[in-house]
Protein backbone atom coordinates (compact mmCIF):
# COMPACT_ATOMS: atom_id res chain seq x y z
CA UNK A 1 0.00 0.00 0.00
CA UNK A 2 0.97 3.67 -0.93
CA UNK A 3 1.17 6.30 1.71
CA UNK A 4 1.19 9.97 0.12
CA UNK A 5 2.32 12.68 2.09
CA UNK A 6 2.56 16.12 0.80
CA UNK A 7 5.16 18.27 2.55
CA UNK A 8 3.13 21.33 2.42
CA UNK A 9 1.10 19.46 4.89
CA UNK A 10 3.93 19.26 7.50
CA UNK A 11 3.27 23.02 8.07
CA UNK A 12 1.74 24.21 11.04
CA UNK A 13 0.15 27.46 11.60
CA UNK A 14 2.23 29.42 14.37
CA UNK A 15 -0.49 31.23 16.57
CA UNK A 16 1.58 33.62 18.28
CA UNK A 17 0.69 36.83 20.86
CA UNK A 18 1.09 40.22 18.86
CA UNK A 19 0.69 42.71 21.67
CA UNK A 20 4.28 43.75 22.09
CA UNK A 21 4.35 44.86 18.51
CA UNK A 22 4.14 47.62 16.20
CA UNK A 23 1.70 48.04 13.61
CA UNK A 24 -0.60 45.48 12.31
CA UNK A 25 -0.18 42.21 11.57
CA UNK A 26 -0.28 39.91 8.07
CA UNK A 27 -3.31 38.25 7.92
CA UNK A 28 -0.91 35.23 6.10
CA UNK A 29 0.02 32.69 8.70
CA UNK A 30 3.12 31.57 9.85
CA UNK A 31 4.29 28.61 9.28
CA UNK A 32 6.84 26.52 11.21
CA UNK A 33 7.01 22.28 11.51
CA UNK A 34 6.79 21.14 14.71
CA UNK A 35 8.32 17.52 15.94
CA UNK A 36 5.64 16.37 17.39
CA UNK A 37 2.54 16.37 14.97
CA UNK A 38 3.53 13.98 12.28
CA UNK A 39 1.82 14.86 8.68
CA UNK A 40 -1.87 13.66 7.60
CA UNK A 41 -1.57 11.79 4.36
CA UNK A 42 -2.86 13.73 1.90
CA UNK A 43 -2.29 13.84 -2.31
CA UNK A 44 0.13 12.25 -3.97
CA UNK A 45 3.64 13.95 -3.80
CA UNK A 46 6.01 11.89 -6.33
CA UNK A 47 6.07 10.36 -9.86
CA UNK A 48 8.81 7.75 -9.19
CA UNK A 49 6.88 4.35 -8.53
CA UNK A 50 8.73 2.72 -5.83
CA UNK A 51 6.76 -0.72 -4.57
CA UNK A 52 6.21 0.25 -1.17
CA UNK A 53 5.95 -3.53 -0.47
CA UNK A 54 9.17 -4.56 -2.14
CA UNK A 55 11.42 -1.13 -1.44
CA UNK A 56 14.81 -0.89 -1.32
CA UNK A 57 16.04 -1.16 2.14
CA UNK A 58 18.71 0.93 3.93
CA UNK A 59 22.36 -0.35 2.43
CA UNK A 60 24.92 -1.00 5.19
CA UNK A 61 27.94 1.28 4.94
CA UNK A 62 30.42 -1.05 5.55
CA UNK A 63 28.99 -3.18 2.51
CA UNK A 64 29.14 -0.29 0.11
CA UNK A 65 31.53 -0.28 -2.77
CA UNK A 66 30.21 3.25 -3.80
CA UNK A 67 30.50 6.72 -1.31
CA UNK A 68 29.69 9.99 -2.28
CA UNK A 69 30.29 13.54 -0.09
CA UNK A 70 28.78 16.40 -1.03
CA UNK A 71 30.00 20.28 0.13
CA UNK A 72 28.86 23.75 -0.78
CA UNK A 73 31.32 26.11 -2.00
CA UNK A 74 30.22 29.47 -1.35
CA UNK A 75 26.72 29.86 -1.34
CA UNK A 76 25.35 29.05 -4.70
CA UNK A 77 27.37 25.63 -5.58
CA UNK A 78 27.32 22.56 -4.07
CA UNK A 79 29.65 19.14 -5.53
CA UNK A 80 29.61 15.86 -4.92
CA UNK A 81 32.70 13.53 -4.78
CA UNK A 82 32.20 10.09 -5.94
CA UNK A 83 34.79 7.19 -4.35
CA UNK A 84 35.07 4.03 -5.24
CA UNK A 85 35.40 1.16 -2.17
CA UNK A 86 39.22 1.56 -1.99
CA UNK A 87 38.31 5.65 -1.50
CA UNK A 88 40.20 7.05 -4.22
CA UNK A 89 38.23 10.15 -6.46
CA UNK A 90 36.03 8.94 -9.54
CA UNK A 91 34.66 11.92 -10.71
CA UNK A 92 33.72 15.28 -9.11
CA UNK A 93 29.36 15.83 -9.44
CA UNK A 94 27.57 19.03 -9.68
CA UNK A 95 24.78 19.69 -7.32
CA UNK A 96 24.13 17.41 -4.87
CA UNK A 97 24.02 13.43 -5.25
CA UNK A 98 22.63 10.94 -2.97
CA UNK A 99 23.14 7.07 -3.47
CA UNK A 100 20.50 4.64 -2.49
CA UNK A 101 20.22 0.75 -3.37
CA UNK A 102 18.15 1.77 -6.03
CA UNK A 103 20.85 3.96 -7.16
CA UNK A 104 22.06 8.05 -7.32
CA UNK A 105 19.46 10.50 -6.83
CA UNK A 106 20.55 14.42 -8.14
CA UNK A 107 18.78 17.39 -5.96
CA UNK A 108 16.70 19.39 -8.85
CA UNK A 109 15.39 22.72 -8.12
CA UNK A 110 13.39 24.82 -10.75
CA UNK A 111 12.11 28.62 -10.33
CA UNK A 112 8.55 28.95 -11.39
CA UNK A 113 6.57 32.42 -11.45
CA UNK A 114 3.85 33.41 -9.35
CA UNK A 115 1.54 35.43 -10.20
CA UNK A 116 0.67 39.22 -7.77
CA UNK A 117 -1.93 41.28 -6.93
CA UNK A 118 -1.56 44.83 -6.49
CA UNK A 119 -2.29 46.32 -3.11
CA UNK A 120 -5.00 48.50 -3.08
CA UNK A 121 -5.23 52.15 -2.04
CA UNK A 122 -7.64 54.77 -0.16
CA UNK A 123 -7.70 58.69 -1.08
CA UNK A 124 -8.62 60.96 1.72
CA UNK A 125 -12.47 60.71 1.36
CA UNK A 126 -12.05 56.90 1.29
CA UNK A 127 -12.27 56.10 -2.74
CA UNK A 128 -10.44 52.94 -3.16
CA UNK A 129 -7.86 52.93 -6.31
CA UNK A 130 -5.56 49.96 -7.62
CA UNK A 131 -1.71 50.54 -7.23
CA UNK A 132 1.18 50.22 -9.54
CA UNK A 133 1.94 46.88 -11.13
CA UNK A 134 4.02 44.31 -8.94
CA UNK A 135 6.36 41.91 -10.47
CA UNK A 136 5.62 38.58 -10.63
CA UNK A 137 6.64 36.59 -7.54
CA UNK A 138 8.64 33.04 -6.93
CA UNK A 139 8.36 29.90 -6.53
CA UNK A 140 10.65 26.81 -6.25
CA UNK A 141 10.01 23.12 -6.96
CA UNK A 142 12.31 20.84 -5.60
CA UNK A 143 12.61 16.68 -6.24
CA UNK A 144 15.30 14.04 -6.55
CA UNK A 145 16.04 12.57 -10.12
CA UNK A 146 17.61 9.10 -11.04
CA UNK A 147 20.30 9.80 -12.63
CA UNK A 148 20.31 6.46 -14.11
CA UNK A 149 16.77 6.40 -15.28
CA UNK A 150 15.20 9.70 -14.86
CA UNK A 151 12.62 8.65 -12.49
CA UNK A 152 11.81 11.50 -10.12
CA UNK A 153 11.02 12.05 -6.55
CA UNK A 154 8.81 15.31 -6.14
CA UNK A 155 9.62 16.94 -2.96
CA UNK A 156 7.78 20.00 -2.89
CA UNK A 157 5.96 21.06 -6.05
CA UNK A 158 3.99 24.76 -5.04
CA UNK A 159 0.62 24.90 -5.80
CA UNK A 160 -2.17 27.86 -6.19
CA UNK A 161 -1.80 29.07 -2.17
CA UNK A 162 0.78 31.31 -3.27
CA UNK A 163 -0.87 33.13 -5.21
CA UNK A 164 -2.89 36.50 -4.79
CA UNK A 165 -0.24 37.73 -3.09
CA UNK A 166 1.43 41.50 -3.61
CA UNK A 167 4.83 39.92 -3.36
CA UNK A 168 5.49 36.34 -2.84
CA UNK A 169 9.58 34.37 -2.56
CA UNK A 170 9.23 30.64 -1.95
CA UNK A 171 12.45 28.48 -1.76
CA UNK A 172 13.15 24.96 -0.45
CA UNK A 173 17.24 23.84 0.06
CA UNK A 174 18.76 21.02 1.67
CA UNK A 175 20.41 21.68 4.74
CA UNK A 176 22.31 18.32 5.28
CA UNK A 177 21.79 14.78 4.20
CA UNK A 178 22.94 11.14 6.43
CA UNK A 179 22.98 8.55 4.90
CA UNK A 180 19.69 8.27 2.43
CA UNK A 181 17.94 10.75 4.81
CA UNK A 182 17.51 14.50 3.74
CA UNK A 183 16.96 17.01 5.48
CA UNK A 184 14.99 19.59 3.74
CA UNK A 185 13.83 23.43 4.47
CA UNK A 186 10.95 25.15 2.71
CA UNK A 187 10.53 29.23 3.52
CA UNK A 188 8.00 31.45 1.79
CA UNK A 189 7.93 35.27 2.50
CA UNK A 190 4.46 36.47 1.78
CA UNK A 191 3.74 40.75 1.88
CA UNK A 192 -0.67 40.99 1.67
CA UNK A 193 -0.52 44.53 1.53
CA UNK A 194 -0.90 44.62 5.44
CA UNK A 195 1.72 46.45 7.71
CA UNK A 196 4.45 43.74 6.65
CA UNK A 197 4.91 40.45 5.29
CA UNK A 198 5.52 37.21 7.05
CA UNK A 199 8.07 34.81 6.59
CA UNK A 200 6.64 30.70 7.11
CA UNK A 201 9.41 28.21 7.67
CA UNK A 202 8.81 24.50 7.00
CA UNK A 203 10.93 21.49 7.45
CA UNK A 204 10.78 17.80 6.86
CA UNK A 205 13.62 14.67 6.74
CA UNK A 206 12.97 12.87 3.40
CA UNK A 207 13.88 9.30 2.67
CA UNK A 208 15.37 8.59 -0.80
CA UNK A 209 15.76 5.60 -0.24
CA UNK A 210 11.80 5.26 -0.48
CA UNK A 211 10.41 8.04 -2.16
CA UNK A 212 8.55 9.49 0.89
CA UNK A 213 8.82 11.93 4.33
CA UNK A 214 9.50 10.11 7.38
CA UNK A 215 8.28 11.89 10.87
CA UNK A 216 11.13 13.15 12.47
CA UNK A 217 12.37 10.82 15.63
CA UNK A 218 11.24 11.69 19.14
CA UNK A 219 13.68 8.84 20.84
CA UNK A 220 16.15 11.48 22.06
CA UNK A 221 15.58 11.71 25.90
CA UNK A 222 14.59 14.06 28.27
CA UNK A 223 16.49 17.29 26.59
CA UNK A 224 16.83 18.65 29.99
CA UNK A 225 20.14 20.47 29.50
CA UNK A 226 19.16 21.24 25.67
CA UNK A 227 16.17 23.03 26.75
CA UNK A 228 18.01 25.05 29.25
CA UNK A 229 20.55 25.94 27.39
CA UNK A 230 18.51 26.92 24.44
CA UNK A 231 16.24 29.21 26.80
CA UNK A 232 18.83 30.80 28.47
CA UNK A 233 20.54 31.89 24.63
CA UNK A 234 16.91 33.31 23.81
CA UNK A 235 16.57 35.18 26.99
CA UNK A 236 17.08 38.69 26.09
CA UNK A 237 16.53 42.19 28.28
CA UNK A 238 15.49 43.46 25.49
CA UNK A 239 12.67 40.87 24.31
CA UNK A 240 12.00 40.79 28.48
CA UNK A 241 7.67 40.54 26.68
CA UNK A 242 8.41 37.32 25.37
CA UNK A 243 10.40 35.39 27.23
CA UNK A 244 11.23 31.52 26.75
CA UNK A 245 10.05 28.74 29.05
CA UNK A 246 9.76 25.07 29.25
CA UNK A 247 5.87 25.78 28.44
CA UNK A 248 6.74 27.50 25.34
CA UNK A 249 9.96 26.22 23.61
CA UNK A 250 9.52 23.81 21.20
CA UNK A 251 11.78 21.79 19.40
CA UNK A 252 11.23 22.56 15.72
CA UNK A 253 14.21 21.13 13.58
CA UNK A 254 16.50 18.72 13.83
CA UNK A 255 19.81 19.72 12.03
CA UNK A 256 23.00 17.20 10.71
CA UNK A 257 26.18 18.67 10.97
CA UNK A 258 29.81 16.88 10.93
CA UNK A 259 33.03 17.09 12.72
CA UNK A 260 36.42 17.50 10.56
CA UNK A 261 37.07 13.61 10.66
CA UNK A 262 33.15 13.35 10.02
CA UNK A 263 31.05 12.00 12.90
CA UNK A 264 27.85 13.34 13.09
CA UNK A 265 27.31 16.05 15.70
CA UNK A 266 23.26 16.71 15.70
CA UNK A 267 21.87 20.32 16.15
CA UNK A 268 18.68 20.67 17.70
CA UNK A 269 16.98 24.24 16.82
CA UNK A 270 14.50 25.49 19.34
CA UNK A 271 11.99 28.12 18.79
CA UNK A 272 9.83 30.21 21.25
CA UNK A 273 7.74 33.17 20.14
CA UNK A 274 8.60 36.68 19.81
CA UNK A 275 7.62 39.79 18.58
CA UNK A 276 7.65 40.68 14.46
CA UNK A 277 10.54 43.23 15.37
CA UNK A 278 12.38 40.73 17.49
CA UNK A 279 12.24 37.99 14.61
CA UNK A 280 15.89 36.19 14.98
CA UNK A 281 17.31 32.36 14.41
CA UNK A 282 15.97 31.70 10.83
CA UNK A 283 12.79 30.07 11.63
CA UNK A 284 9.30 31.64 11.08
CA UNK A 285 8.25 35.90 11.39
CA UNK A 286 7.24 36.07 15.64
CA UNK A 287 9.90 33.23 16.27
CA UNK A 288 13.07 33.44 18.03
CA UNK A 289 15.09 30.22 17.35
CA UNK A 290 18.54 28.89 18.64
CA UNK A 291 20.42 25.88 17.28
CA UNK A 292 22.00 23.37 20.88
CA UNK A 293 24.41 20.16 19.70
CA UNK A 294 23.09 17.28 21.68
CA UNK A 295 25.20 13.84 22.41
CA UNK A 296 21.63 12.18 21.73
CA UNK A 297 21.76 10.17 18.55
CA UNK A 298 18.04 8.80 17.79
CA UNK A 299 18.10 5.28 16.31
CA UNK A 300 17.41 6.31 12.64
CA UNK A 301 20.58 7.64 12.38
CA UNK A 302 22.80 5.84 14.34
CA UNK A 303 23.72 3.39 11.49
CA UNK A 304 25.33 7.12 10.29
CA UNK A 305 26.70 8.46 13.29
CA UNK A 306 30.06 7.40 12.13
CA UNK A 307 31.14 7.20 8.20
CA UNK A 308 32.51 4.21 6.82
CA UNK A 309 36.84 3.91 6.72
CA UNK A 310 36.75 5.16 2.88
CA UNK A 311 34.87 8.65 3.96
CA UNK A 312 37.22 9.30 7.17
CA UNK A 313 40.28 9.13 5.01
CA UNK A 314 38.88 10.71 2.23
CA UNK A 315 38.12 13.92 4.60
CA UNK A 316 41.70 13.11 6.25
CA UNK A 317 43.37 13.99 3.21
CA UNK A 318 41.02 16.70 2.00
CA UNK A 319 40.67 19.21 4.95
CA UNK A 320 39.56 22.14 3.15
CA UNK A 321 36.36 20.39 2.34
CA UNK A 322 33.35 20.76 4.64
CA UNK A 323 30.93 17.66 4.57
CA UNK A 324 27.61 18.46 4.55
CA UNK A 325 26.42 14.89 3.76
CA UNK A 326 27.39 11.46 2.76
CA UNK A 327 25.58 8.47 1.50
CA UNK A 328 26.82 5.18 -0.11
CA UNK A 329 25.40 2.18 -2.07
Amino acid sequence: MRTWISPLSIIAVLSLPLGACSGSAETTPSRAATLTKPAAPTAPARTVDIDRDGAPGEIDPLQATEFFVWTREGEERTLTYRLDARGRLVEVLDGIVIATSAGSWQWQVENRSVPTVACEHYDDEGHVFAGDPVDPGTATRASLRHLASGAEQIIVDPGADLMGNADVQHDVAIVGSIGPYVFVEESTYAYTCGAHGNTGVATMIWNAATGTTIAPPTDLGSLDVERQTAIGELTDLDDDAFVPSQDNLELTELLPRFAPDGTLVLGLQFTAPTCYACTRGGSSSYTKSTVVETAATPALLTPFASPPPVVRAFLRSHPDIEMKGWSAR
